[in-house]
């Protein structure tokens, strides 16, 4: 055993000789070289958790985990909306820089700043990159010393300076975000957080180098939470209107609804237009949905009218005709299309659907 203090400690409590409180106490010492759970539980005891204060005049807050998580994590396209690039020297170009505090991690890696050598690819998932990829294949759009390079501290990474270095000069796309790499080259362990890995590192956050006030506006929204697994967020770009918005549930169907819910209360008749644009998931289920949606309540099982984009059907039609119904399904249209312009007039009692189509950018909308 590496630790035969504690393999005794083990023993003298399975023989009875010490009680569970007493086992406990012990293993909270010995078990942990940074006495992690130690001082998790004298923070219990207190009602404290760990956090990190960021200074919101140079940072905005785009994903967390455990005592580090505020609201869910911004999309893909808000994350890469959200890097500033440098604009006052053309001989030391960056396209943005994110910043990872973890308060879990070693020393060294409790603060890594990942500098933006090159554009984000239109293509590019970089919110994917940063927050789950673990992979030996390198993605296109962000290989190591080519469009990114990882520093110890944020004027390092402004100035280009001091660059992390990778065991064999090797970046390990394995490790998420760190590449198992270090200041002085050294191969790091451990220090991973993938943000769908319970066992990964805990208590991170990452942020970009834009004040909270200039960024993105979080727009509350209602988790209609019909079987506990809905969750997302909306932020409104402040420039031109744009929403960006992330969702995730078990459908919107059935008898009870569990999605996330951009809402706006009216009265009598209305009619909302949107462009939808392609929804952005890695691996977006072919009924993931995004479009417009009138509901009688914010209950799960309200009536409703929805014409949505999914994410493999085209543009479909659907909706609950009385409160706690089974919904109906009505049919959809272009099979395959990744974005669209969509309408609902509700006249009275009755909704009317349309899809637009639109020649040029910015030019006039045809509705059929």
């Amino acid at each position: 055993r590496n630790n035969d203090l504690w393999a005794y400690i083990a023993k003298l409590y399975y023989q009875k000789d010490i009680t569970r409180e007493q086992f406990g106490e012990a293993g909270r010492i010995i078990t942990n070289t940074n006495c992690f759970e130690a001082t998790n539980h004298e923070l219990n005891k207190h009602s404290l958790t760990p956090g990190y204060d960021h200074d919101v005049d140079e940072w905005t807050r785009v994903a967390g985990r455990e005592s580090m998580y505020l609201v869910d994590p911004y999309g893909h396209r808000a994350f890469t909306r959200s890097l500033v690039p440098s604009t006052n020297d053309p001989d030391n170009e960056h396209y943005g820089i994110i910043y990872r505090a973890c308060q879990s991690c070693i020393p060294t890696h409790k603060k890594i700043f990942y500098r933006r050598k090159t554009p984000v690819p239109d293509g590019l998932n970089l919110q994917y990159q940063v927050l789950y990829y673990s992979s030996s294949s390198r993605v296109t759009g962000n290989f190591w010393d080519v469009d990114f390079s990882l520093h110890s501290t944020y004027e390092d990474a402004l100035n280009n300076v001091n660059p992390w270095k990778c065991p064999n000069n090797s970046f390990n796309y394995h490790y998420t975000f760190y590449g198992r790499c270090s200041p002085d080259g050294i191969r790091v362990d451990n220090q991973r957080s993938r943000f769908h890995v319970g066992s990964d590192r805990h208590d991170v956050a990452y942020f970009v180098n834009k004040p909270e006030d200039d960024g993105l506006r979080i727009e509350p929204t209602n988790i209609i939470k019909g079987r506990e697994y809905a969750s997302g967020m909306a932020l409104k770009d402040p420039t031109d209107g744009t929403i960006y918005m992330t969702g995730a549930g078990r459908d919107i169907a059935w008898y009870r609804d569990d999605f996330n819910y951009l809402s706006e209360e009216v009265d009598g008749d209305h009619t909302a237009v949107v462009h939808v644009g392609s929804i952005s998931s890695p691996q977006p289920h072919g009924w993931s949905k995004s479009g417009i949606l009138f509901r009688s309540s914010l209950e799960t099982n309200a009536a409703y009218y929805g014409l949505y984009l999914t994410g493999s059907n085209g543009v479909c039609f659907q909706g609950r005709l009385q409160v706690g119904a089974y919904y109906s399904h009505f049919g959809c249209v272009q099979a395959g299309i990744k974005e669209a312009w969509i309408k609902i007039e509700k006249q009275l009692d009755m909704f009317y659907s349309f899809i637009g189509a639109q020649e040029t950018e910015g030019g006039l909308i045809t509705w059929a």
